[in-house]
């Protein structure tokens, strides 16, 4: 059974790759990292109604890494970032990311809370990351894996990662039993202008495939652009927040309302491409578009548009304006905030250290 042996998985896996090594320790100081958003929106919904908040899945987090070496050239790494929560009840939110580790030469171990490899493929595609106009307004996948294993390895121009954790098949049902997933990627640096990456996830109820490519060109001009295909079998659990025609008595369309309806048997298909130009040393003129067929009767497609600039105002703050249209996370599986096609024009300062 899948259950009895995930609860030991983290730390079988780990010791029985340290057991060899001699445990003659040398600590490092702990690096301190944070990263947050800060942001002002003006939203206009279907509705017409205005609204002044804070961009939704900002995914701020404050927390450490460090390395701890060993005499025989490895070393146990750690890591534990806590999501913060800056727009809805300020305060400390789930684990962001957490996990420890063992780091050879050319491969490292980690158990924890850790990031799927299939997010770490789809975010490179994405230029407008945490901000209303985050490509998770169209990506499904947006993953922070418990109880997970993952290998990492590579070199300067291949990287790969192979993972696996286990998640409760029904998050509504605490006593479902756990499902196992298994995920993979490989991110190549093609030439010093063009790196290409693909990744997946797989589990008994569902596979997910995304590929991602990032090509810079001559006068600077930066292009990325993102795949996602994901399909779900007919017992899937998982829901897809989607706006849905409201129909009357005679059949007329009559309006929308944003339900949950369930991805079984379906096969959704999401697209984004953006890119950016620099503008003098340090500023950006970004633009990016997604789009999202979610491959169910009654469900619209959903696309938005995105423009914006950033300006870097010192080492670790940047300031940044944008005007997005479209599905504002009306798509999106894990958000709720959803107003249809809402038009958002926002400015927000980031933090990072």
């Amino acid at each position: 059974m899948i259950k009895p042996f995930h609860k030991t998985l983290l730390v079988g896996a780990i010791a029985a790759v340290i057991a060899p090594s001699s445990f003659a320790l040398e600590a490092e100081k702990p690096n301190i990292h944070a990263s947050f958003d800060v942001s002002l929106a003006l939203k206009i919904a279907e509705e017409n109604a205005f609204a002044i908040d804070d961009a939704p899945g900002d995914q701020n987090f404050i927390g450490l890494d460090g390395e701890v070496g060993l005499d025989n050239g490895a070393s146990l790494t750690y890591a534990y970032y806590e999501a913060v929560d800056l727009a809805d009840g300020a305060g400390f939110g789930d684990t962001y990311e957490g996990y420890l580790g063992y780091k050879m030469d050319a491969m490292e171990v980690r158990g924890g809370t850790l990031h799927s490899p299939l997010r770490r493929v789809l975010e490179k595609s994405d230029v407008f990351s945490r901000t209303y106009a985050d490509a998770n307004n169209v990506f499904l996948t947006n993953t922070i894996a418990n109880n997970a294993v993952m290998l990492l390895g590579g070199t300067e121009t291949l990287i790969y990662a192979v993972s696996i954790d286990f998640s409760n098949e029904d998050s509504n049902d605490p006593n479902a039993s756990d499902g196992m997933r298994i995920g993979a990627m490989v991110d190549i640096q093609v030439s010093d202008t063009l790196s290409v990456a693909a990744g997946l996830e797989t589990r008994d109820d569902y596979t997910n495939l995304g590929v991602s490519a990032d090509l810079i060109l001559e006068n600077g001009l930066s292009l990325v652009f993102g795949l996602e295909l994901a399909d779900f079998d007919s017992n899937a659990n998982s829901l897809l927040l989607a706006n849905v025609p409201e129909v009357n008595g005679a059949g007329d369309v009559i309006g929308s309302q944003l339900v949950g309806v369930s991805l079984a048997g379906t096969s959704p298909m999401s697209l984004v491409v953006g890119g950016y130009l620099p503008v003098g040393d340090e500023a950006k003129i970004k633009a990016q578009i997604g789009y999202i067929d979610p491959d169910i009767n009654g469900a619209d497609s959903g696309t938005y548009l995105a423009v914006g600039y950033d300006q870097p105002l010192a080492e670790t703050v940047t300031g940044y304006f944008l005007f997005s249209y479209g599905a504002d996370y009306g798509m999106r599986s894990t958000e709720v905030d959803a107003d249809g096609n809402a038009m958002v024009l926002a400015t927000g300062l980031t933090f990072s250290f």
